[in-house]
């Protein structure tokens, strides 16, 4: 319980991700599996600093271009975590140019949603390597493209943005139905009450937590 503890508290989820006697009759065993992703959007966070300070320096496409063309030629010797960030870049190189993307973005969105097709039919390594390598700007940009142009979603803006939440929460919450039995006795009762519970769970965290941090420091 005490490594438990200080592993999480330390962002180190996996030297330590279950507790004695918790979920242990579970598949997985892990109390909380999306914590992995606190350390990586702690690093995340700690490169804005150094991006502003280049891009202040050396321009946007002296800072950005460099750092996601080697995303690309390198992205199949990149360890994990680094893979991970080239989304944080291309999403940065993206809206640093935004006035540009908005220029050609139906072609790009286009070649993105292509990029992502081959991706997952092709079975030529060349082709599969180059797809791959550029998934992350591709990816960026067909998400970008949806969010500005899919008007039908604008209501989202006008109730509270409990995705966070949702995510943060949504594994405990199956880790318990599942040791309650409800997995087994029904799948599709299961997915829709995993639903409703992390969507109140991840509505309470927002206005009682996140919202009143937000407000009390932006």
């Amino acid at each position: 319980t005490l490594k438990y503890a200080a592993a999480n508290l330390l962002m180190l989820n996996w030297l330590e991700p279950s507790l004695p006697g918790v979920f242990d009759t579970n598949l997985m065993s892990a109390v909380n599996g999306s914590l992995w992703v606190i350390k990586v959007e702690t690093l995340f966070y700690v490169c804005v600093p150094f991006v502003i300070y280049a891009v202040r320096r050396v321009g946007e496409r002296g800072a950005m271009l460099p750092v996601v063309l080697l995303g690309i030629l390198l992205h199949t010797w990149l360890p994990v975590q680094l893979k991970q960030a080239e989304s944080l870049f291309a999403g940065m190189f993206l809206l640093l140019f935004f006035d540009k993307f908005c220029r050609y973005k139906h072609l790009i969105f286009a070649l993105s949603v292509l990029n992502e097709t081959i991706r997952y039919t092709s079975d030529t390594a060349v082709l599969l390597t180059l797809s791959t390598s550029l998934e992350p700007l591709c990816f960026s940009a067909a998400l970008l493209y949806i969010a500005y142009n899919a008007r039908f979603l604008n209501f989202f803006h006008r109730i509270e943005n409990i995705t966070y939440g949702v995510f943060l929460l949504h594994f405990p919450i199956i880790q318990t139905l599942i040791h309650l039995g409800l997995a087994d006795y029904s799948l599709p009762l299961c997915f829709v009450t995993t639903v409703i519970l992390s969507t109140m769970a991840a509505y309470l965290l927002r206005v009682a937590i996140e919202a009143p941090i937000i407000n009390k420091y932006s």
